[in-house]
């Protein structure tokens, strides 16, 4: 068949060049066409015009709402350790959490006011929000340098069964000699003694139990047994955390800031993260999805946007999912 133009190289000719040519004409033409007839529209055509796109722009919206809904949905059942894994650890005296690797999940799924699904708080020696925190970064488990006035010593104690380790054993016994210095300059990354390290992190190993020493000046100060329980496919992994020891917790010298400005007052304390992250996940599965909690005051403080007429449905689900307690409602509705 004849071509028109000669051909220039494998993927050009004239015929291609002039073709391509006139269609830009012809788009150019049928946009400057429709512009022209848009400026010709009556005031009642435009009204009809906008009517036309605000209602698609609904129709949007509401699917984007079930596209997070189903979302948030998936990520809710991902982000737990299974009942399987919970029971396994109730019978040894521990619990069961699941830490995903270096923000992998941070980044699919928004969960205001959280530190993570990479990090462990441990809240058995201070408030969440002040808790030491373990994070799972670059294949090894982290203590998060964020506090200054919190302490984290971790080692891999090797094959220990968890259920074995307790305030005798010896690796325990070593860890109890260590004295939290009385002031934060004199803090060290490592602690060595009776031949064993204990550093601020420690690299994963699958099946290896290990010991921690977790502090908070002014708060609580324990020794924990961690086991790595298993990694799934997604790379995220099972941890089991039991608490062997406690020790009444250090104080520094000279220090009168630990419960000024840095802590919720004792009289009102805040909201428990467990209490927290129900209560959202609560205002989710309603279709709450544009609501954040924040457990950090007290009452629990509601913020965010719920379609018009819901806004009494959206409290109740709080205050059913906070055990009843009143919650401070600082939502809007449109």
């Amino acid at each position: 068949m004849f071509a028109f133009g000669r051909n220039l190289g494998n993927n050009f000719s004239f015929g291609d060049f002039f073709m391509r040519f006139y269609l830009k004409i012809f788009a150019f033409l049928f946009i400057f066409s429709s512009f022209v007839c848009a400026q010709d529209q009556t005031r009642p055509q435009k009204i009809e015009d906008l009517k036309k796109l605000t209602s698609e722009l609904e129709q949007i919206q509401n699917q984007i709402q079930k596209i997070e809904a189903q979302r948030d949905e998936i990520a809710v059942e991902l982000l737990g350790a299974t009942e399987a894994d919970r029971e396994t650890a109730e019978r040894i005296g521990a619990k069961a959490v699941r830490l995903f690797p270096d923000g992998l999940m941070d980044k699919l799924f928004y969960a205001p006011d959280e530190v993570g699904f990479s990090v462990y708080s441990f809240t058995e020696v201070a408030e969440y929000y002040f808790a030491p925190r373990l994070e799972y970064k670059n294949n090894a488990l982290e203590f998060v340098k964020e506090e200054r006035k919190n302490i984290g010593l971790i080692a891999n104690i090797g094959d220990a069964a968890i259920e074995t380790v307790n305030d005798q054993s010896r690796e325990v016994i070593t860890l109890a000699k260590y004295q939290p210095p009385l002031e934060l300059k004199d803090i060290k990354s490592e602690y060595v003694s009776d031949k064993l390290t204990f550093g601020n992190k420690a690299a994963i190993a699958v099946g290896k139990t290990y010991l921690a020493r977790v502090i908070r000046y002014g708060d609580g100060d324990a020794i924990f047994a961690l086991k790595v329980y298993r990694q799934d496919t997604d790379e995220s992994i099972i941890l089991f955390v039991k608490k062997i020891k406690t020790f009444d917790a250090p104080q520094l010298k000279n220090d009168n800031s630990i419960n000024q400005d840095t802590k919720p007052n004792k009289e009102n304390p805040a909201v428990s993260y467990e209490t927290a992250q129900k209560v959202q996940s609560a205002m989710f599965q309603k279709g709450f999805n544009d609501v954040t909690v924040d457990g950090s005051t007290s009452p629990m403080t509601l913020r965010g946007t719920i379609p018009k007429g819901k806004l009494a449905e959206a409290v109740q689900t709080a205050q059913e999912n906070n055990g009843g307690k009143p919650v401070k409602n600082e939502m809007t509705e449109k």
